[in-house]
């Protein structure tokens, strides 16, 4: 009887096997930041170039008149919002036209010059821009 309780004993700790449980409580990912200043090597023209472009506005957010644009010059800088994408549209074409000009990568010291015809319903938006080219020539 002891060999067959013997036996039965090793046998179900053979069948029911061993279980371990590993538990971490500290699993968190240390912050790492790695920061790095780089600074543009940037070549400005001495004479300054201009570019413009028209925007027609229907019903206040139906625009056309400008297939191609510099993003980035969206900022409205006017006191109180502007619901109309024309004005920024009409920027974004003028700075384009006086980059691709000027075959540069940025317009520094840019002002713009926006004329609106409005008529409720249409509204017509000419922007033009004044800036001095410059080119990027690298990073440091």
């Amino acid at each position: 009887m002891k060999k067959q309780l013997f036996l039965g004993a090793i046998a179900a700790i053979a069948l029911t096997g061993c279980t371990a449980i590993n538990t971490s409580g500290s699993a968190a990912c240390p912050n790492v930041e790695v920061s790095k200043q780089y600074t543009a090597d940037i070549s400005a023209a001495d004479k300054a170039v201009s570019g413009e472009a028209t925007v027609s506005c229907l019903f206040g957010f139906i625009t056309w008149g400008v297939d191609k644009y510099a993003d980035g010059t969206s900022m409205y800088s006017g006191a109180g919002l502007s619901l109309s994408p024309a004005n920024s549209i009409a920027k974004q074409g003028a700075v384009y036209n006086a980059l691709d000009a000027a075959k540069a990568d940025m317009l520094l010291a840019a002002k713009y010059q926006i004329d609106t015809k409005d008529y409720f319903v249409f509204k017509t938006v000419k922007c033009t821009v004044n800036g001095y080219p410059a080119v990027i020539k690298g990073v440091k």
